[in-house]
């Protein structure tokens, strides 16, 4: 449905769309996984994940406020991610 919208020149309803569908599989993920058995958190695993998604968050909501997701924000943020995932392992 993303790319239909996105092709049809819908940017706003694209991004709206990923971002539910993302939030929507986190919840429905973690969610049934806490129902088949109770999951355990380090608290500094917490905090630092916290963190990172709050972080991850006000920058998302500033390239939203300013009403342009280019192209070179977009690799700014794959290549965050990228950074992320090598300093996880």
């Amino acid at each position: 449905m993303s790319i239909d919208v996105a092709l049809a020149d819908s940017p706003g309803i694209t991004v709206g769309n990923v971002i539910g569908i993302n939030m929507a599989n986190m919840m429905l993920i973690v969610g049934t996984a806490a129902l088949i058995s109770p999951l355990a958190v380090h608290p500094d695993a917490l905090r630092r994940e916290s963190v990172v998604m709050i972080g991850a968050t006000l920058l998302f909501v500033a390239v939203a406020i300013s009403g342009t997701l280019a192209r070179p924000v977009g690799i700014g943020f794959v290549c965050t991610l990228f950074l992320y995932l090598a300093f996880s392992l």
